[in-house]
């Protein structure tokens, strides 16, 4: 399935928030169109072109915006009051701005870990659910994506390994991250490239060079993206799990590739057995990345089917 013309957004703006935070926001297809809001993956990730043209221009009133210190928000890479339950308020304060009243929530890897802790807040201002890449952050997640993936990046977790000298996964991501919030590019740069290195080649993408890493967009994915696995996810163990009563009478659509190293497939098997009127899609052979033809076509679709009205 092709992706939706390159349009340029509806609208656009900067939304001030709370503690100097300000959040880039960008809004996509017909204001009559039904609401959708996209929330991206990372956590620090920010949002592309590309996202836009998941979206059908006609049907759809799509909400795009970069979470606290990601991509175009200010201050870039900034961990300073930046946690799971600021960024659920910061949602809400979005759709308030925008004069919303119900939409239909999105989220890939991160942003499904977003959008269920979003949804268990807020159920009432949610039509739906639409996840890609199932993330709960639960400890078992964090070892595994630490452990058994290793295995898809051998290369990259030694580095990890040899940079901060860990035994642990425990270690390694608190030494990682006391390297990577360095002011020294000698010491955050090599291990902001390990990192991110590491994620993209289990998803299948290529390595980055060290002047890739250093680059401010991807520096501030890596320095949130630890800030958040150090405190996993400011979340407790289990925390989504137990709050689905929440949400479960609320339509939802879990997509996962059948071979995704990063989020594991028993999380959202796990989910949808906890979610009885949920629809899991499998997607063979494909990874966790949306944009192999697989993964973008079953995304795609059910995206057009909450639009359509067919869900």
């Amino acid at each position: 399935m092709e992706l939706h013309p390159a349009l340029p957004p509806f609208d656009t703006g900067m939304l001030p928030v709370d503690d100097g935070h300000s959040l880039y926001w960008e809004t996509v297809g017909s204001p009559q169109g039904v609401p959708v809001v996209m929330l991206h993956g990372g956590p620090g990730a920010g949002c592309s072109e590309r996202d836009r043209r998941l979206f059908d221009p006609e049907r759809t009133y799509a909400v795009l915006f970069d979470q606290r210190g990601a991509g175009r928000s200010t201050p870039s890479g900034s961990i300073d009051h930046n946690n799971t339950r600021q960024l659920v308020a910061d949602i809400e304060r979005l759709r308030n701005h925008l004069g919303i009243e119900q939409w239909w929530v999105f989220g890939g890897s991160w942003g499904t870990t977003l959008a269920l802790a979003y949804g268990q807040a807020h159920p009432q201002r949610c039509l739906g659910f639409v996840l890609r890449g199932t993330w709960l952050y639960t400890h078992h997640e964090v070892q595994a994506m630490f452990g058994p993936a290793s295995i898809h990046a051998p290369y990259w977790y030694a580095e990890l390994l040899r940079l901060t000298g860990s035994t642990s996964v425990t270690q390694l991501l608190t030494r990682a991250q006391a390297l990577v919030q360095s002011d020294d590019p000698a010491e955050h740069g090599p291990i902001a490239r390990a990192l991110l290195s590491y994620e993209w080649v289990l998803c299948d993408f290529p390595p980055l060079s060290l002047d890739e890493a250093l680059q401010p967009e991807n520096l501030a994915m890596a320095r949130i993206g630890l800030h958040y696995q150090v405190h996993q996810g400011f979340l407790q163990e289990g925390q989504l799990l137990d709050g689905m009563s929440a949400i479960q009478h609320l339509p939802g659509f879990i997509i996962h590739g059948e071979q995704d190293w990063v989020c594991p497939l028993s999380t959202a098997q796990t989910l949808h057995a906890r979610w009885p009127g949920s629809q899991l899609r499998v997607v063979p052979g494909e990874g966790h990345a949306d944009s192999t033809p697989g993964m973008q076509a079953a995304v795609m679709e059910t995206l057009a089917r909450i639009v359509g009205g067919v869900a």
